[in-house]
């Protein structure tokens, strides 16, 4: 999850209007005189509703690939006297053919326990998935699911998180609301000082040459005129130029070290280097609609999403929407590994993942 403010659905005419002068078939970026072979647009989707409404929903997924993947968020199910009952699903598991729901305990502040909503998630490996909860760090092994950190040390707790990402299960960051990042390297963590009090809403990172870097962008959903981009190294985090950003609130970011930067929210930004200045956004006509998330596999190959069931693929040459996966909704997170896609969110009262495959 990323804090993506929910946009009412009485909202839709209105966007729909907006709507009608976007392109679907392929918006020329601004020049690029390194640009790679394009990557095929053509993906068969496939569209799966889960939960059976009261607000069922999915805030994050990780795809380790297309037989596995890992969606986290709130689903809820009605008993045969059409009651919902019980706590609901934390957890779903796509194993190659159908959507397991899975209960995840989840550690509350001190001995509390409950099947607690999870908000985000981040896969090393089928036998090395992390997931979190508001303030509980919990490893998947293969054969169960243990808690290993715990973040709220006192309450009132402003530091809930909301995205993860890591290099190895001893190198894994964590961040969330009012700024928290929070750095597990195995066996203790800590919290970072990240400069900022605005909303951690993604992070991401990338290592090549045996160096790393990692970015994170935040912002306030009370106060829009607020973000940040930041820059984590180590313990430390630096405050990155937002130059050439003219929409503010953003959501998330992805790149591809040392070749292109991209970060979200109202509006689509990219550049060439880390050390460039100035962010260049997409045309303008590209998408009306705020985008919640971003991934690739590289610089040819980069997947968009946000509200109303935007999804946007972008392959070196040219940007493609796919208008028949319009919802009365929105996408909240989306991962992108080879020649599978998968985006989560939530349509009407009930969950949706959305699987693209490409041959």
């Amino acid at each position: 999850m990323r804090f993506r403010t929910l946009i009412p659905s009485a909202l839709l005419a209105v966007f729909l209007l907006f709507y009608s002068s976007c392109k679907n078939g392929g918006v020329e970026p601004p020049p690029d005189n390194n640009r790679p072979d394009t990557t095929s647009h053509d993906f068969t989707w496939q569209i799966d509703t889960l939960g059976a409404g009261n607000g069922s929903i999915l805030y994050d997924v990780a795809n380790i690939d297309a037989n596995n993947i890992w969606a986290v968020g709130e689903l809820y199910l009605k008993d045969s006297a059409g009651q919902y009952s019980g706590p609901a699903f934390n957890a779903a598991r796509w194993d190659g053919g159908k959507w397991n729901l899975v209960k995840i305990l989840v550690r509350d502040y001190g001995t509390v326990t409950g099947y607690f909503p999870l908000k985000a998630v981040f896969a090393f490996g089928l036998n090395d998935v992390w997931f979190a909860s508001s303030a509980d760090l919990i490893q998947w092994n293969g054969t169960s699911f243990v808690s290993i950190a715990f973040f709220m040390t006192s309450i009132p707790f402003d530091g809930q998180v909301a995205q993860m990402w890591g290099t190895s299960s001893s190198n894994l960051y964590c961040v969330g609301r009012t700024g928290a990042i929070y750095h597990f390297i195995g066996s203790s963590w800590q919290k970072l000082s990240s400069g900022t009090t605005l909303d951690v809403r993604g992070i991401w990172g990338a290592t090549a040459n045996a160096e790393t870097e990692i970015l994170a962008v935040a912002a306030n959903s009370s106060a829009p005129l607020d973000r940040s981009i930041l820059r984590v190294s180590g313990t430390s985090v630096q405050t990155l130029a937002d130059s050439g950003i003219i929409k503010e609130p953003l959501s998330g970011v992805w790149f591809s070290m040392n070749k292109k930067y991209y970060v979200v929210g109202s509006g689509i930004y990219r550049k060439n280097s880390l050390n460039d200045t100035r962010w260049t956004g997409a045309p303008l006509e590209l998408t009306a609609y705020y985008s919640s998330d971003v991934s690739g596999n590289d610089t040819n190959d980069v997947v968009v999403v946000g509200a109303f069931g935007d999804l946007l693929h972008y392959n070196a040459s040219t940007w493609k929407q796919y208008p028949e996966l319009r919802i009365n909704g929105s996408f909240y997170s989306v991962s992108f590994v080879g020649n599978t896609v998968v985006a989560v969110g939530y349509t009407g009262n009930r969950a949706i993942a959305v699987i693209g495959r490409r041959q």
